[in-house]
């Protein structure tokens, strides 16, 4: 009987306990909880903002320097301005007035006969050769030459060539050149006078032996006052 009642008596203690655990369990978690509500944060809540204090000097000088470089950097836009046109004023062109200029006239003219080949004993024309010549197409004449080029292949004959008109049928007188050897020689006559008029002049030549001979230039050179 006395066993059976101590027995109970610890029961009741064992539950007594857990009941006040219990109870200060839950007493201590609302009481946390209220206080976690209730916390207040604190009146500096940008911790993440850096106080101008905050930066050394050498910062503020890195700052600055960045700030006048961008400055520098950036160029004011340029305000179109307005386009001023003038207009040319015209200015007088001076009128050319013609100077009398003082022109040499020529003084010389070259009238060509040609060139060919000649071997006849006798006083022979050269084929192709000749020109008409008018006196009066010259002005006031000078001196009239009568100049021959010419050569003989064998060098050893003699050659004579002259001016030959052949509307009159006459020699030019003065107007014949010799020529012996092989050398090609330039012959010029004497000054000599053409027959007035328009008329057909040629060469004609003669050779001592009749070999060949030939005349590689014919001319007549006349010189003006």
């Amino acid at each position: 009987m006395e066993e059976s009642f101590f027995k109970k008596y610890w029961i009741y203690v064992f539950l007594g306990i857990i009941a006040a655990n219990s109870l200060i369990l839950d007493f201590y978690l609302l009481f946390s909880g209220t206080q976690s509500s209730l916390t207040v944060l604190p009146e500096n809540t940008n911790s993440s903002v850096i106080s101008p204090n905050s930066c050394p000097q050498s910062c503020t000088d890195q700052i600055n320097l960045a700030i006048s470089s961008q400055e520098t950097n950036i160029s004011p836009t340029a305000k179109p301005t307005a386009t001023q046109v003038v207009s040319p004023t015209p200015t007088s062109v001076p009128t050319a007035i013609p100077a009398s200029i003082s022109v040499n006239a020529v003084s010389e003219f070259f009238v060509p006969f040609g060139a060919g080949t000649g071997s006849s004993a006798d006083w022979t024309v050269i084929d192709g050769s000749g020109a008409k010549i008018d006196p009066s197409d010259y002005g006031d004449i000078k001196q009239i030459t009568f100049e021959v080029s010419a050569r003989i292949p064998t060098g050893n004959q003699i050659i004579w060539i002259r001016l030959y008109n052949a509307n009159t049928y006459q020699a030019v007188a003065g107007s014949e050149v010799t020529l012996s050897g092989g050398t090609a020689t330039l012959l010029i006559s004497s000054p000599i006078k053409l027959t007035s008029g328009n008329n057909l002049y040629q060469i004609q030549m003669k050779t001592q032996l009749k070999y060949p001979a030939n005349i590689d230039m014919a001319r007549l050179r006349i010189k003006t006052n």
